[in-house]
């Protein structure tokens, strides 16, 4: 799991941004499927302080 968001990635790896509302950065099962499905997820977790990115254009998926 990618929890640098902002780099770029140097491979051809789908990236998903996954936005977590509670204080556990957990992404459950789903994020264990993807994770293992060879997506890169960056996790965002506004609650804890994290900013979000000011664009998603580099995501293939974004999650809310």
């Amino acid at each position: 799991m990618q929890r640098c968001p902002g780099k770029k990635q140097r491979n051809s790896r789908l990236r998903i941004a996954v936005i977590i509302h509670r204080q556990s950065i957990y992404t459950g099962s789903l994020g264990k499927f993807l994770h293992q499905s060879d997506f890169v997820l960056d996790i965002y977790c506004p609650i804890l302080g994290q900013k979000l990115p000011n664009t998603l254009s580099i995501m293939s998926v974004s999650s809310f």
